[in-house]
């Protein structure tokens, strides 16, 4: 199980294919967790937008290892003041809400939840587990 925190900065810069790679056709597709340290993860970061009094669009790309991979991901998320329910290790308490979503090649691993039902004027603290 993976984790991304809000907060912490991405992980490596994402290499990109050479021109000569492209020509030997070595280098297809999206980019592997193979060519970013051999590590699968969020190594994008996370954005934001469409923001409303109760609602945000989140968004980020995971990093498989295997191009015919399927991702199950979590959002977890709480308010601010009950921060330590929620746990680096993706287990929820009782004051987080959830959202799941599945991403693969299809949509370049790509994952994109609306976050709805939120209170205007709260802080909160979310991560996002590969589950």
């Amino acid at each position: 199980m993976l984790c991304l925190l809000v907060g912490l900065p991405a992980f490596a810069p994402v290499p990109t294919c050479t021109p000569e790679e492209i020509a030997r056709r070595s280098c297809q597709g999206p980019v592997l967790g193979s060519r970013v340290a051999g590590e699968r993860g969020f190594h994008h970061g996370v954005a934001s937008g469409s923001p409303l009094h109760n609602a945000v669009v989140l968004w980020t790309r995971y990093t498989p290892e295997a191009a015919e991979a399927i991702v199950d991901v979590q959002l977890l998320l709480v308010e601010a003041r009950h921060a330590e329910a929620l746990v680096s290790d993706g287990v929820a308490g009782e004051h987080v809400k959830t959202w799941a979503a599945q991403t693969d090649i299809e949509k370049d691993w790509v994952v994109k939840l609306d976050v709805r039902g939120l209170e205007s004027g709260t802080e909160y603290v979310y991560a996002l587990v590969q589950t």
